[in-house]
């Protein structure tokens, strides 16, 4: 701060009231670099986020007596479908309800580092019992997705082990397309336990006629011995219920399905079929195909996301899912029911056979398929 003296030479004499208000305001302009970052955060602190994330326990019920204990979002898993506009800057409030740090990264986003959500790119933790708001311009459109992005090490309960995951839907600017209504299938396993056995591939008789398929992913491999930290899981399902115990997928005759697939799985690639239809794939991981190409079955890696269309052609009851008899079978499917048919009720714990037709095909896949009922 400047002497008296300094300021007799500088403005002549001062008197009292001069002295004062000349004090006052050196004062002001000091005190205002600690001042005024304090007032911006009361500021902030003030004004609503877009969107609220409470990272917290919850209790997953895939059926009747079959809860899952994790990490979610908001009281679920999967968590809410957030859905933004391309271009469009929004805040995201994330509140951290557990004894660990945090991270909540934006799978597929052109964001800087500092909100990214991951540690290795720079973006700090949300703290045990903290918050943090990450504010950013979503793009590019597509179907993204959000989940943590701690790591797991060899703890099975955490990171993408848990029930921290979300799809994030950034709606494009012109936003296209043709559908009578869309679906969101999250594919999951629960409760994982470590294994000396090595995890079966998924049957490559894939055609609904029983013929093999010969994939490119197939390939020779060299024998692996095993190390024990082979992953198996106990439970499976598409979103939060086990095939047979959520809401079926209702359709009419001649609807358009956009469906949005995500593998939400920490370590497992999936091959999803739904008998006696075609997927018509528009876009992977959210990015258009050049050219759309219509397919009976995807194939999909962890972390990735199909939109495909499915034209409703097939009357009847049907189940869509893995290809892999016992995983389905544990859960990871879900019902497709035509309006006006008679078949399988959600969430009972006995239902009848699907309406199994001669598109089925395989007399294997109907044996399948009608155990499911049991």
């Amino acid at each position: 701060m400047m002497s008296c003296e300094t300021l007799r030479g500088e403005l002549g004499t001062v008197d009292r009231r001069q002295f004062i208000a000349i004090t006052s305001a050196a004062a002001l302009e000091t005190g205002s670099k600690v001042l005024l970052p304090d007032l911006a955060r009361a500021s902030q602190a003030a004004t609503p986020a877009d969107y609220t994330i409470r990272v917290g326990p919850v209790a997953v019920e895939l059926a009747p007596g079959r809860i899952v204990r994790t990490i979610g979002y908001n009281g679920t898993s999967a968590g809410p479908i957030l859905s933004m506009r391309e271009g469009k800057p929004i805040t995201v409030e994330v509140i951290n309800q557990t004894e660990l740090p945090e991270l909540v990264h934006w799978h597929g986003q052109f964001v800087p580092s500092n909100v990214d959500g991951a540690s290795e790119e720079g973006t700090p933790a949300v703290p045990a019992g903290g918050r943090r708001r990450y504010t950013f311009t979503p793009q590019p459109a597509g179907t993204r997705w959000y989940h943590t992005h701690a790591m797991a090490g060899r703890n099975l309960h955490r990171g993408l082990y848990n029930g921290q995951f979300g799809f994030l839907c950034v709606e494009s600017r012109e936003n296209p397309g043709s559908y009578d209504q869309e679906v969101f299938l999250a594919l999951r396993e629960w409760q994982p336990f470590y294994t000396n056995e090595e995890e079966e591939e998924e049957s490559r008789c894939l055609r609904p006629d029983g013929a093999c398929v010969e994939l490119a992913s197939f390939q020779a491999r060299p024998a692996l011995k095993a190390n024990g930290l082979e992953i198996g899981y106990e439970r499976f399902s598409i979103n939060d219920k086990a095939l047979g115990f959520g809401e079926p997928v209702r359709v009419k005759q001649g609807d358009r399905v956009l469906m949005h697939l995500l593998n939400a799985s920490a370590t497992e690639s999936r091959r999803i079929m739904l008998p006696g239809h075609t997927f018509k794939l528009l876009a992977l991981d959210g990015n258009v195909v050049p050219t759309p190409d219509s397919v009976e079955v995807l194939e999909i890696a962890p972390a990735e996301r199909m939109d495909a269309i499915v034209e409703m052609n097939q009357p009847g009851v049907w189940i869509l899912g893995t290809t892999n008899d016992e995983d389905r079978k544990g859960g990871m499917g879900v019902v497709v029911e035509y309006a006006g048919q008679n078949g399988a009720h959600s969430g009972s714990r006995r239902r009848r056979a699907p309406r199994i037709t001669r598109v089925l095909g395989s007399k294997r896949l109907r044996r399948n398929l009608a155990k499911l009922s049991h």
